[in-house]
C-alpha cells in the first residue's frame, strides 16, 4: 500500500463521490513545502486509489497517513520542489487501478445515467479548475495505450483539447530532458505520468 509522503506534501484536499460499489474522484490537491509559488495541474486518465477516505475535504498531514498510489507518488517526486500546489485531475473520474474495470463501467448501458452524470460533473470540474488557475503549468499525462474504448477515449481527449484551445489555455507535457519541466503539448497521447 502507498501513502502520501508527509515530508513532501503539507496538505491534501480531494473531492469525490461514492455510489453503491463505485467511487469517483474529481479533484485532488496536494500542497507542498516548495518556496516556488507556482501551480502544476496534472491531467491523467483515471484515478487509482489516491484520495481522502471520505472522498471530500482537506487534511493536514501531521501524523496522518493518506492512501495514495504509485503514479501520484511519482508525480509528487517529480514536481514537489518546483510547485507550491499540485492539482490532479482526470479525463475519467472512475476510481480503478485497472482501466479495463473503468472501461466496463463507462460503456455499460446499466450505468448510463450515473456515467453521464459523473462525466458531466468531471468535465465541469476540469473547466473550473483550469479557469481558476490560468497561470498554472498544465501537464497532460493520460498516456498512449489504453484498454478504454478507443473512440470514446479519443473523443474525450479531443473535447478537452478543443475546450482549452478555444479558451487560450496552454496544455503541455512533462519534459525529462530540458531543465524546464514543462513543454507545449506535442501529441494527443502524451506519456503517462508513471513514465516520467
Amino acid at each position: 500500500m502507498y501513502y502520501i509522503d508527509s515530508k513532501k506534501v503539507k496538505y491534501v484536499k480531494s473531492e469525490g463521490y461514492k455510489c453503491e460499489r463505485n467511487s469517483f474522484r474529481f479533484y485532488l490537491e496536494l500542497g507542498t513545502f516548495s518556496s516556488v509559488d507556482e501551480v502544476a495541474i496534472v491531467i491523467m486518465k483515471n484515478p487509482a486509489k489516491a484520495c481522502l477516505h471520505n472522498l471530500y475535504g482537506a487534511q493536514n498531514l501531521t501524523n496522518l497517513k493518506i492512501e495514495s498510489d504509485s503514479t501520484v507518488n511519482h508525480v509528487i517526486d517529480k514536481l514537489h520542489n518546483n510547485y507550491k500546489k499540485i492539482i490532479i485531475l482526470n479525463l475519467y473520474p472512475y476510481m480503478a487501478s485497472n482501466t479495463k474495470i473503468a472501461n466496463n463501467f463507462l460503456i455499460s448501458y446499466k450505468n448510463k445515467r450515473l456515467c453521464d452524470y459523473v462525466k458531466k460533473r468531471n468535465f465541469y470540474t476540469l473547466q473550473n479548475v483550469l479557469k481558476q488557475n490560468v497561470t498554472a503549468n498544465i501537464f497532460c499525462a493520460w498516456g498512449k495505450e489504453s484498454s478504454l474504448n478507443i473512440s470514446m477515449y479519443a473523443e474525450d481527449i479531443y473535447r478537452l483539447v478543443s475546450y482549452c484551445f478555444r479558451n487560450h489555455i496552454k496544455l503541455g507535457e512533462y519534459n525529462r530532458i530540458m531543465p524546464s519541466l514543462w513543454v507545449p503539448l506535442r501529441t494527443f497521447f502524451p506519456s503517462h505520468a508513471s513514465k516520467w
